[in-house]
This record gives structure tokens, sequence and C-alpha cells, in this order.
């Protein structure tokens, strides 16, 4: 049986091998990446695309060539909202090229590189474990690949048919996938070498590689030349514009058949020159896998363990955290950013929102979580920090410092694009200020995107039926927080926490920032000024932070000399912790460097060693 005959047997083992592989992509992509982390990501996967359902959006997309692959990937990435529907998507999108990749090999009559059609769906493992997103990118070279394959099965051995139909798929596929079109250009004149020899062909495909982009790209759609030939390839401003990481996987799927092709025609052009003419295959055989059991159990062992090290050297887990963290914390899961926040790496972000999860749970006060950070980093104020808008929009609207919150988010959307997640804040943020139609207008949008038009129309039948909004207990609360002058930069964060209690005396989330800034910075008056605020809210106990703190004051009564004699109900192991403290800080002859290094561990994690080693002295 010759060569083509195999190629075209449909084995049972190697059908089960690749139903196997995919079925474990599929649940490495649902449980282990869980793509929703992506959809969410905003801050971080800048080219995610939006998509509303209306006409005027789907019209758009028809100015331009690839065009209409952008629309179908923009529809299709939504479906990462949910972890399972992601990972179907991007199973099919990777199972397409391997279907077109084992499809070319076939044509090429090379049944010696089957084993390569595994690997484009590898390199989709590796981009998505680094959190990467270029769906519209891939889905326009799959789409390139099907015309490919069509394109290498007909034949109608007439030169001038052969011809026709190459221009009018050169004119469709362009149309679809823009630039993408190239790579289809380039396969199908490699083919032709390799398999068909068919100059004419080959100098056609080339030919149109070039005519049709500048016609149909420069000419018809107007154009600019560089645009009319990257649309939608790696190359393309937009993708480079946007993020380059994992760009070097994106260019290796690109360049993946064309090499292949290109080596194989070297190969058989000059290869067999440098093979003795007595040297057999059977040489190279390992007589354990002349057996077609054994051969499929080792070539599937080996599969997958190429597949796991690969995707175990390239998974990002601390990206993936962060991620969750911020997923989390959006939909206000304050347990799971507790233990997410473990994997994180310990950056402002994730100090800040493990502070918001902190105050939610009422833990601000007693954890020493709190003394491992500056005071900017409760609100991410400061300079370095002033293009972080997706991280400190709903601080602001925690605290109720609602105009700064607006200011964060439209800068956002002018960056990020027109997100859903900033969209839902906006609105939220126009109905506590009664802008209802400003409201309503974002709202609207929402209403006509796939997973969010539930949540907008419910507040625009709210808005309808009670326009003061007076039952919705979010939007009242906001209200009563929410500061009535303009937007103001403070110099310092307690100006800003000040101000907050002057107008609502009840938000106990800026007192307990102001008191934490206080104690950061050691200015233990200000914090003993700042105590009376204390029954204003209903604590079942001090926090164990702000006790060590008033023991402190009591110990130094030169911080503030009328803290002497008021009554405190400081819990008896606090007291107990420091005497024992106190002890141990004169064993070591008042030697603050000794002490911020010979203190046993059980006598760090408490505000008494963060003062002494960061301020002075402990009389």
């Amino acid at each position: 049986m010759d060569n083509s005959k195999k190629l075209h047997q449909i084995e049972p083992r190697t059908v089960i091998r690749d139903i196997l592989f995919f079925v474990l992509f599929f649940l490495y992509l649902w449980l282990r990446i869980e793509p929703y982390l992506i959809f969410h990501g905003g801050w971080y996967t800048l080219n995610f695309p939006v998509f509303y359902k209306d006409w005027s959006f789907f019209k758009d997309y028809l100015s331009y060539p690839g065009g209409f692959v952008e629309y179908g990937s923009a529809f299709l990435s939504q479906f990462l909202y949910y972890s399972w529907t992601g990972a179907i998507v991007i199973t099919l999108q990777a199972w397409l090229i391997f279907v077109c990749t084992n499809s070319f090999i076939k044509a090429l009559n090379a049944p010696q590189l089957k084993w390569l059609r595994f690997i484009p769906p590898i390199l989709f493992l590796v981009l998505y474990s680094q959190y990467t997103f270029y769906f519209n990118t891939m889905m326009a070279l799959a789409l390139a690949l099907v015309f490919v394959c069509f394109y290498v099965k007909i034949n109608f051995k007439n030169k001038v048919l052969d011809l026709i139909v190459l221009l009018i798929l050169s004119i469709i596929l362009y149309a679809l996938v823009g630039g993408v079109y190239i790579v289809f250009a380039l396969l199908c004149a490699m083919y032709e070498l390799l398999s068909k020899r068919h100059w004419e062909m080959m100098l056609g495909c080339l030919l149109l590689s070039f005519i049709v982009p500048y016609i149909e790209g420069v000419n018809i759609y107007g154009m600019s030349s560089f645009d009319a030939f990257s649309r939608s390839t790696p190359i393309s401003w937009e993708i480079q514009h946007y993020k380059t990481t994992g760009i070097v996987f994106v260019y290796s799927l690109y360049l993946f058949l064309p090499l292949i092709t290109l080596a194989l025609i070297i190969w058989r052009r000059f290869g067999y020159r440098f093979i003795p003419p007595k040297l057999s295959r059977k040489t190279f055989e390992i007589s354990i896998l002349k057996n077609k059991k054994l051969r499929w159990i080792f070539d599937t062992c080996l599969l997958f363990m190429v597949t796991v090290a690969t995707i175990y050297f390239s998974y990002d887990n601390k990206l993936k955290a962060v991620f969750a963290l911020d997923y989390f914390a959006y939909h206000r899961m304050w347990p799971q950013v507790f233990e997410t926040a473990k994997d994180s790496p310990r950056n402002d972000f994730v100090m800040a929102t493990v502070n918001r999860a902190l105050y939610h749970i009422g833990q601000l006060g007693n954890s020493e979580i709190v003394l491992q950070q500056k005071p900017s980093t409760f609100l991410l104020t400061g300079e370095k920090h002033q293009y972080l808008y997706w991280f400190q929009f709903d601080i602001y609207l925690d605290l109720g410092y609602v105009n700064e919150a607006e200011h964060q988010l439209t800068e956002g959307l002018d960056y990020y694009g027109e997100r859903p997640q900033l969209l839902q804040r906006l609105a939220l943020v126009n109905m506590v200020k009664n802008n209802l139609g400003t409201a309503r207008i974002y709202l609207g949008a929402l209403s006509k995107m796939l997973f969010y038009s539930k949540w907008a129309n419910e507040y625009l039948n709210e808005i309808d039926s009670d326009p003061a909004l007076s039952m919705n207990k979010q939007v009242q609360s906001m209200r009563r927080m929410m500061m009535d002058q303009d937007h103001t930069k403070y110099k310092r964060i307690d100006e800003l926490l000040l101000d907050l209690l002057k107008k609502d005396r009840y938000n106990r989330m800026a007192f307990e920032y102001l008191m934490a800034s206080y104690m950061l910075v050691n200015d233990l008056d200000s914090f003993t000024d700042n105590l009376y605020r204390f029954n204003d809210f209903n604590y079942p106990q001090i926090p164990r932070l702000y006790e060590e703190a008033i023991l402190l004051c009591s110990a130094n009564p030169k911080l503030n000399s009328d803290f002497q004699g008021k009554k405190l109900n400081i819990s008896v192991v606090t007291i107990q912790l420091y005497e024992e403290f106190i002890k141990a800080v004169r064993g070591f002859g008042g030697n603050k460097e000794a002490v911020c290094r010979g203190l046993p561990g059980s006598l760090r994690s408490n505000y008494f060693f963060y003062y002494i080693c960061t301020q002075g002295k402990i009389k």
C-alpha cells in the first residue's frame, strides 16, 4: 500500500489518542486556567473585545478587511464569562487548527511528520497558561487554514479553473481575515511547489498575495499599505499597541506550517544526498516499538509527557493569583480574597485589596498585615499609583469618595475601553449622584451585552418605578457617605478621611483607615485624638492593634498628656503581651538595633515591635 493510501486510513488508536488529548486540553483550561479570570482581567488583558447585540455595532466591523472575523471573535470571546464555556470555545479553536494542520500534512504526503499536528494546541496551552489573549489573531489563522485545506482538496485538472477558484478564495478570505490572507497564499504556493509542481499556480499564489491586499485593502477599503498587509496578524499595530507578552508563541503558530513546508521542500530536494544508500530506517527502530500496541502506548506517553512539561514551565501561578484576587474583590467574595492572597505577590495592589477584605470582615484592626505596608497603599495614592484606575475606583466607592471614584472610572474607560465592569460602576455612581439620564446611558449599553442585560434591565425598571431609588440600600448608603464638595486633590490621606468622617461620622471604613494611617506613621498624638470616635461604632471589643497602640500611649505621657486617666477596657491577653515585650526589650539594654534583630518571632507580630523598630525606644 502506498503512502497516500496509508495517510487517508483512520486508525482507531489514533482517534482515541486525539480525543483523549483534547478532553484533557478542555479540562486543563476549565479547571486550572479558569478562563473567566481572563474575561474579568481587563486591567491586564487590554485587547479583550467588547460585544454589543445591535446592528450598528455589527455594521462597524464591515468597514474593513478582517472585520468579520473580529466580530465573530468578539462574540465568541464573551463566552469566557464562564470557565466551562470559555474552555469549550478555546478548545474548539485549537482543535480546528489541529485538524487543518493534520490535513495539510497529509496533503504534503509526509506521514513521518504527522506527530507535529500536536504542536499548535500545545502552543495554545502555553499562551493561556501565561494568561495572554490573542483570540482574534488565532481565529483568523484558523479560518485561513480552513481555506488552505479546501484549496488543496480541489483539483479541476484545469489550470484556468484552478486560477479562478484561487482568485475567488483569495478575495473572500481577504475580506474575512485581512492580512492573515498572506498565510493562505504562502502555504498554497509552497504546496504547489512541493506536491503538484505547477509553477504557474505557485506564481499565481505569490502574485495574488501582493495584488489582493493592495487592490482590495488599499483601493477599495481605503486602508494604509501597512494595515492592508498586516490587519489581524501578529505584527498589526493593534496587537503591538496592547501587549507583547507571549507574542513569540503567536509568531510560532503563524510560522509553524510555512517553516515545516519549507523544510520539507529543502529535504526532498537535497536531503537524500546526505543519507548513505544502505542505511535503512529499520536501523533506528527499537525492536519493542515494532509492536503497534506498544508503539501507541509509547507515543501517547511521550506526547503527554511533553505537554505536561511544557505547561508546567509556562504556567504563571502568581499572575493567576492576582487575576483571581481582583475578581474576588470585585465581586466582594472576601474569604476567597484571603485564600488567594497567600499565593499572590506582595505588591501594593494586593495589599490594598487585602486591606479592603480585612475591613469588610471586621479584622482590619486585628491583623498584623496592616503593619507590613505604607499609608499610601490603603488608597493607592502617590505618583507611582496615578495610573492604577482599575484598582482604585472600588476603594473610593467603599469609602464614599464618589467624585474621585467617578474620575478614576472615566479615566479607566478611556484607557481600557468599554468594559462592562467599568460601565456597571459608572451607572451606579450616576445613580448615587442622581444623574439618572447619564445612568440610563450606561445601563442601556450594558443591556446590549450578553451577560449583563439582566442586571441593567433590573436597574432601568427600578429607576422607572422609583426615580429617587429610595428602596435601594446600596445607593442610599453611598448618598449618605458621599461628600458634597467637588473633587479636590488631598495632600495627605488623613485629610480626606477626616472630611469623609465630617460628612458621615458613622463611616466605619474611613475611621479604620484613618487610625491605621496614623499608626503606620507612628502619629500616636492624632491616633489618641480620634479615639473618641470609637463610640460611634458598635465594636464588641477594642481591635487588638488599637489596644497595643493605646498601651504605648499610656507608657509615653509626652505623646499625649490628656490620655492619662482615660478608662478603656484593654484585654488581659494584650496587657500580658505588652509586659512580656517590655521585659524583653529591657533585656537588650535599650539597644534598638539589637531589639529589632534579636526579639523572638512570637514578639514581632504586633504594633509594639513595629513602633520601636520604626520610631525609637520605648520608655
